[in-house]
């Protein structure tokens, strides 16, 4: 129920009383009171709170520099303390509502900075920004100026810097789609190069958007959300870029299916023309450069250049590394990354009855290996081959 107040003599204050006030505390009626301490005057409300509380609330500092200054100061005063006693006629608390509304006004300022600090980050900032805290200190230099190059120079000037929370799905998915036509104008040589820059800046993008979302800055990640959609929008299904080794080639003597990444084809295919029948063809000394097979002491060789032959061997660089880094990274499931290497399962029955070959997990495992050795930090041995 409403709190009944008594009715009590207002207006007892004059403007010349209150610009001349001694130290005190002077009444002006229905719980106003002028509060005089030295060279500082302020208003004070006291009253009993709905609770039964007694209670004070200040309301201001009284300007008492002229007689006008007074009367102004006065008229404010009670047309506060006037709001005050409405308020506890409705049964609420004049200082815990005054609480509330400064609450809700500081919540709602800072929601205005919030909205306006997300319009002034663009997608360009937001990614300049990852790219500055967690891209350069963990790549290479060259593969940390790969990424940020990649995105800068792909991603069109209205999308890139937009602000990064306007950005949407199908608006971004528009304009990887764009990179395609642009990438073919440009004459490039290889034909896997565009689908797969398009992919890696879609997974640059989903980590900024992400990082982004972390921060509170967007509510969604748009490179994550087109994901699938890019996938539809290709037409059809590709021919695999694999490379078939046969059974006597191999230590199981079981034929073995390698997955090339993009990478791997993008080099055979810069070895077109160097030779009729061999891909990485040697040369026989005193045979005036006729090709023939490498040697089979070609990457003992590569070790000795690199001064490294007694630090490691070719398996351990190669299998070993790969192995190490597959499992650490839990990069693939376990019977993925043994398919890679061409593992043979131990348990006989279990080996008759799996058929499977796991080929689009082994072929994005490649991918991810290929993407891990193209921006790998250069590692000093200090081991020796086992």
């Amino acid at each position: 129920m409403a709190r009944k107040m008594t009715t009590a003599r207002l207006r007892l204050l004059t403007a010349r009383e209150v610009h001349k006030a001694g130290d005190g505390d002077h009444a002006d009626g229905g719980n106003l009171l002028l509060r005089v301490r030295g060279d500082s005057a302020s208003w004070v409300f006291r009253y009993t709170a709905p609770s039964g509380k007694r209670r004070e609330m200040g309301l201001g500092v009284v300007h008492r520099g002229s007689l006008a200054q007074a009367g102004d100061s006065l008229t404010a005063a009670r047309d506060a303390a006037h709001k005050a006693r409405e308020l506890l006629r409705s049964g609420m608390d004049p200082l815990a509502e005054r609480d509330r509304h400064r609450q809700s006004a500081a919540a709602a300022e800072t929601e205005r900075k919030t909205v306006k600090a997300k319009d002034r980050l663009t997608l360009a900032r937001a990614a300049r920004d990852y790219h500055e805290r967690v891209i350069e200190p963990s790549r290479t230099t060259k593969h940390a100026a790969q990424w940020i190059s990649s995105l800068e120079n792909h991603i069109p000037p209205e999308l890139w810097k937009a602000p990064i929370s306007s950005i949407t799905a199908p608006a971004l998915l528009a304009a990887l789609e764009g990179i395609k036509p642009l990438e073919r104008a440009r004459n490039l040589t290889a034909a896997d190069a565009v689908p797969e820059t398009v992919r890696r800046i879609r997974q640059r993008l989903e980590s900024v958007f992400e990082d982004a979302q972390f921060h509170g800055h967007v509510t969604a990640n748009p490179a994550a959300a087109i994901r699938r959609k890019m996938r539809e929008a290709e037409p059809g299904k590709k021919a695999r870029k694999t490379r078939n080794v046969s059974g006597e080639r191999m230590k199981a003597g079981v034929p073995h299916l390698v997955h090339l990444s993009p990478r791997a084809v993008e080099i055979l295919r810069g070895q077109l023309g160097q030779d009729a029948l061999y891909v990485f063809p040697g040369t026989m000394p005193g045979a005036e450069g006729k090709p023939r097979p490498q040697s089979n002491m070609a990457m003992l060789a590569a070790l000795d250049r690199l001064s490294v032959r007694d630090k490691t061997t070719v398996h351990g660089l190669c299998r070993a590394t790969f192995s190490t880094w597959a499992y650490e990274t839990a990069a693939a499931r376990g019977d993925v990354i043994e398919a890679c290497l061409a593992h043979n399962e131990a348990d006989k029955i279990k080996r008759a009855y799996n058929r499977a070959e796991f080929a689009d997990e082994r072929a994005a495992l490649l991918r991810k290996w290929a993407t891990y050795l193209d921006g790998a930090q250069v590692i000093e041995f200090k081991g020796k081959a086992a």
